[in-house]
């Protein structure tokens, strides 16, 4: 018997989460849930994040306009391609689902392209609800003149609070 649940421990661990894999229970209120064909969870098939957790992935500063807003605003959030590989994400696209609804796929190809960050602050402000908040998705608009078509435009989903990954 013993042998056999060696051999077992043996052919199962390249399967198993290691203790690097394995991601943290929010302690504050969760602010994005991905879900999906994600390797990573702390809750059965998804990925709950608090701001604490995000804030762990590494911040990043982007100054860009965009089509919704006026001026050059400083964003500060989390790298969707850094989150995506936190979860260990396997899929084509990230569908983003709003608040209010709204839901809108983003190609991993355009993650990878593009390097769009979840803006939590605008202007050194975290973003609430009728901001935008808690998550807006912005790309680098003003480095990349090419992405200014609607299609952009549609993928720089606010109010986001979950991402299923398809």
């Amino acid at each position: 018997m013993g042998i056999a649940l060696s051999v077992l421990v043996v052919l199962l661990a390249p399967y198993a989460p290691s203790r690097a894999d394995m991601l943290p229970s929010p302690t504050g209120p969760v602010l994005l849930t991905v879900s999906g064909a994600v390797q990573n969870t702390n809750a059965p098939g998804e990925a709950r994040f608090d701001r604490a957790m995000l804030d762990a992935l590494g911040l990043r500063e982007l100054v860009s306009s965009t089509p919704h807003t006026q001026g050059r605003p400083v964003w500060r959030g989390v790298g969707l391609g850094a989150l995506l590989h936190r979860v260990g994400a396997r899929g084509e696209r990230a569908v983003g689902f709003a608040l209010d609804g709204y839901s809108v796929g983003i190609p991993m190809d355009v993650v990878e392209r593009y390097d769009p960050i979840i803006a939590l602050e605008r202007e050194g402000k975290r973003l609430r609800v009728r901001d935008g908040g808690p998550g807006w998705v912005i790309f680098p608009w003003d480095e990349h003149p090419e992405i200014t078509d609607q299609a952009f435009s549609g993928m720089s989903i606010w109010q986001l609070e979950r991402l299923r990954i398809e």
